[in-house]
C-alpha cells in the first residue's frame, strides 16, 4: 500500500556568494591536503585556533591523517587509524 512521506527541510539557510566561495576553497584544501590552504579558509570564516577540530569534523577523520597527506603529497594516508585511535584524537582536541 502506498505511504506519503513528508520531509521537512526548514531549517536551510541561503548563504551570500562570499561564504560559498570560502567554504569551497576550505573543502578543497581538504581534499588536497593543503594545511595553510586549511588555515587561511578556516581563518576566512572566523575559525582560528580550532582548524584542525573543524576540520576532522568535516572530514570524520583525524586531522592527522590530512597531515600526513600533506607531507607524502598523496590522497591516501599512509597511518592506520582503528576506532580507538579515533575517539583518543577526537578527545585531544
Amino acid at each position: 500500500e502506498p505511504v506519503l512521506v513528508l520531509l521537512d527541510h526548514g531549517l536551510y539557510k541561503q548563504i551570500d556568494d562570499s561564504f560559498r566561495m570560502n567554504y569551497a576553497k576550505l573543502w578543497n584544501a581538504l581534499l588536497v591536503a593543503n594545511i595553510d590552504d586549511i588555515k587561511k579558509s578556516c581563518s576566512t570564516l572566523g575559525i582560528d585556533e580550532m582548524y584542525p577540530l573543524l576540520s576532522a569534523m568535516l572530514m570524520s577523520r583525524p586531522f592527522d591523517e590530512v597531515v600526513e597527506r600533506s607531507k607524502t603529497n598523496s590522497f591516501t594516508a599512509k597511518i592506520k587509524i582503528d576506532a580507538k585511535s579515533d575517539a583518543a584524537m577526537i578527545r585531544g582536541y
